[in-house]
Formats: C-alpha cells, sequence, structure tokens
C-alpha cells in the first residue's frame, strides 16, 4: 500500500472511531470553550477552542463528531513529517515510520482525543518543515512563515516555546546560526502578529495564563521523587523500550534538526519534572522525531511484534471506553469512563434552576448532554475559565449546587441558608443556597 493510501484510509477510520468514542472531561471543557469563543483562556491558548468553534459553526453535532476538525488537523501533521523525511529516509523507512506513528499510543490512539496538542502538533510540524527549507534556501518568505507558524504554534500551546532552542541547536551545529540570525528580527515580527490573540489576553487579563501555566508546570516548592520516577517510567512506557533500543545507535547519525527535535523536549520535561508534576503528553511534539530515528534501527521482527503489542492496546484503550456498571469502582477509577461521572445529575438540571456545577468538569460535562448552559460556581476548586464568565456569579437570591457529598460551597456563601434539595446517591447532592 501506498503511503498516501495509508494516510488517508487511517484518517477515516480514526474520523469513524472517533465519532462514537465519548468525550473525556477535558474535552467536554475544551467544547465549553467552543460555546465561548475568546482569544485564549485562563488554561491554555485558544486554538482547541476555535476548533471546537469550528464544529459548531459547521454544525458537526452528531455523536462526538465534534472531534473532526482535531482529528484532521493533527493528521495533517503527518504529511508535513512526510515531507521532512523525504531526504531523510527511503520510501520504505517512511512507510514503517508512518505505521509506527499511528500505531504509537500517544500519537495514534491519543489523536482520537482533542487537546491542545492537535494543533500544536500541526503548527510544530510546519514549524519544522519550514525551518528545514529556510535554512537551505534563506530567504524573506520562508523566515516570514515560519516566524506566523512559531506564533500560531504558541497559540495552541505554550511548550511552543521549545522550538527556539531547539532551531539555535540546529543551526549552530550545521554552521548556519549567522545566516539564521540575519533573519531573526523578521521571525519575530511575524512570530508576535501570530502570537496577537495570546498575548491581547494575557494583557487585559494581568498575564494570569502566563502565570498560571508557569506554576502548573514549575511551582513545586521541594522536589517530589515521584515526579521524576513517572515521567520516566511513562515516557518509556510510551515509547516503549523496543523503540528506544532501536534508535540508540542512529540518534547521532540523524541530522541535527531531527535528532534536536526528538531529544530536546524529552530532556527538558525531565528536568522539569524536578520542580513539578510532568503530564505523560507534554512531551509528544519529539516523538514524530524519535520515531524517524527509531525506524532505521528497527529488526523486522522486533518491529512487528511493537506493532503488534501497540494495536492491543489501542484495542483495549477503545473497548475501556464502555459503559461500566454505576457501582462498579472502575468506573470511578478509569480515564475513559469520564463521560458517564455526572450522568446521575442530569435528570434534575431542568427542575434545580437555576443550577451551578462545583468543578470545571462538571460543568462542562452537564452543559454538553443537557443542552443547557451550566456554569461553575466562581470561586470552587481551581481557578479556571468559568471564573472569568460572568454566568458563574448568581444574580438571584436563590440558587442551587450541584456539589461532590464531600464537598462544600465556597467561603463567599456563608452568609446564605444552605439546605440538601436533593440527594443523589451514592455520591452527590444538590444544595439550595438562600440569601437570608
Amino acid at each position: 500500500m501506498k503511503i498516501v493510501h495509508i494516510w488517508l484510509v487511517s484518517l477515516v477510520i480514526k474520523l469513524a472511531v472517533g465519532g462514537f468514542l465519548p468525550f473525556l472531561s477535558d474535552e467536554f471543557y475544551y467544547w465549553v470553550w467552543g460555546q465561548n469563543p475568546s482569544l485564549s483562556y485562563y488554561d491554555h491558548p485558544p486554538m482547541v477552542g476555535w476548533l471546537f468553534w469550528v464544529s459548531d459553526f459547521l454544525g458537526l453535532h452528531i455523536g462526538q463528531i465534534e472531534r473532526w476538525p482535531g482529528i484532521i488537523v493533527s493528521h495533517v501533521s503527518l504529511l508535513f513529517w512526510i515531507k521532512i523525511l523525504e531526504r531523510r529516509l527511503s520510501g520504505d523507512q517512511i512507510k514503517y515510520w508512518l505505521l509506527l506513528v499511528l500505531l504509537n499510543p500517544i500519537t495514534g490512539f491519543g489523536s482520537l482525543i482533542v487537546t491542545p496538542d492537535a494543533p500544536l502538533l500541526l503548527f510544530w510540524s510546519i514549524c519544522i518543515y519550514l525551518f528545514d527549507r529556510a535554512t537551505e534556501a534563506p530567504n524573506w518568505k520562508h523566515f516570514s512563515l515560519l516566524g506566523l507558524s512559531m506564533g500560531l504554534a504558541f497559540c495552541s500551546k505554550y511548550h511552543a516555546v521549545l522550538l527556539v532552542p531547539i532551531f539555535v541547536a540546529a543551526a549552530y551545529q550545521t554552521h548556519r546560526l549567522v545566516s539564521v540570525a540575519k533573519y531573526t528580527p523578521l521571525m519575530a515580527i511575524f512570530g508576535i502578529v501570530g502570537s496577537l490573540p495570546v498575548i491581547a489576553w494575557n494583557y487585559s487579563n494581568d498575564w494570569v495564563s502566563f502565570l498560571f501555566q508557569f506554576r502548573h508546570g514549575l511551582g513545586g516548592e521541594s522536589w517530589r521523587p515521584s515526579w521524576t520516577l513517572l515521567y520516566l517510567l511513562g515516557q518509556i512506557g510510551l515509547l516503549f523500550p523496543t523503540t528506544i533500543w532501536a534508535a540508540r545507535k542512529w540518534v547521532g547519525r540523524m541530522d541535527p534538526l531531527i535528532k534536536w527535535n526528538a531529544l530536546f523536549p524529552l530532556f527538558f520535561f525531565f528536568i522539569t519534572s524536578f520542580k513539578g508534576h510532568v503530564e505523560a503528553n507534554w512531551p509528544i511534539v519529539a516523538y514524530p522525531a524519535f520515531l524517524a530515528i527509531a525506524v532505521r534501527g528497527f529488526s523486522q521482527k522486533t518491529f512487528k511484534w511493537t506493532l503488534i503489542l501497540w494495536v492491543t492496546l489501542g484495542v483495549l484503550a477503545i473497548a475501556s471506553f464502555w459503559k461500566l456498571p454505576y457501582d462498579s469502582s472502575l468506573r470511578w477509577k478509569l480515564k475513559t469512563q469520564e463521560a458517564y461521572t455526572y450522568e446521575s445529575i442530569l435528570p434534575v438540571v431542568h427542575s434545580h434552576a437555576p443550577l451551578y456545577a462545583s468543578s470545571f468538569q462538571m460543568a462542562s460535562s452537564l452543559s454538553y448532554y443537557s443542552g443547557k448552559s451550566i456554569y461553575k460556581l466562581r470561586g470552587m476548586g481551581r481557578a479556571d475559565h468559568f471564573d472569568f464568565l460572568d454566568g458563574s456569579l448568581p444574580t438571584s437570591d436563590v440558587f442551587f449546587l450541584a456539589i461532590w457529598e464531600s464537598n462544600q460551597p465556597p467561603a463567599w456563601t456563608r452568609e446564605y441558608k444552605v439546605t440538601v434539595a436533593t440527594r443523589i446517591e451514592p455520591r452527590f447532592v444538590i444544595l439550595k443556597l438562600e440569601k437570608p
């Protein structure tokens, strides 16, 4: 099968599977962003919210096909990598690389879940492609497009800043640093233009999104060994030992751009694991390049069994979305069961109005399934996008709050009379709050 046919068939499969898998809690949240378009958001830059806005604009409301724009965007990134690798790998090696990327747990099955990684992967791939071309044939057009793409990558996820040290290292090692530096002001101007939505929103909101992400990744006051251990084990598990072993001899032989793209994000987040918890998907931008290095070192037998294992894991992951009984302990532990966490609250949404939720996950899920705007009550839990919406503050003297039984309303409601309106066994209650 030709490379383009593999790409097309895999896209159809992704759209089909992604169209029926229930949302995870983060996707419900990003869907809410799409219902409330903004230049940026508290938790992340705006691109993933804009993708869900596109879904709404196109009327993609059957099943979970709201995911389709995000799935397509991340899948298109593979086309840029195919072009990047054409000068570095043989046709068969590119085909094997494509199979690795499509079946790897995080770049394969993980691409069915639409997060900020989807647009980041697209614009990151475009940046690598343009830098590769720009250093071969330096001109203002290449570097202008590169700067703009870097800005759009920054509008996808703040991790895009890692492109800068990768480009510096690659240019230095190939003795092209001077020619790249010549166009740096031009890149910076277009980079700022591409980043304007994020910059403007943060400027008008006291830079809270930048500060939140900085503290989120580097806010630990003292090192916890579990942070680093879990990061290392997570990356070994996701890349897989056979892939790491296959890449070991070829890392030094691959050209600097691919090598630094593969290694620097993995190393950077290893260092940050000494300052805070690192999510397993954060170094995802390293995976296409790392797999391109590894594909040259695989034996046929090891390659085959690695793919078989990844396919098995993918099937199990998809199967884990199957709705488990309410009283099953796994239902409350598996991330893939998040779509069902708050369904027991749905029957009372319309009879207890106005109803507020106690977390952004609850508010987003209830909004999606009820077709009614349910806001998180301002001040509950950590700050999030709902705290910036006017609807998060009640305007009536009486309102209802859906809350985990073990939680309490925020401090500013102490003047309210609080009674239990409805008990939803075994985990939730609906509180009635009245001004005295």
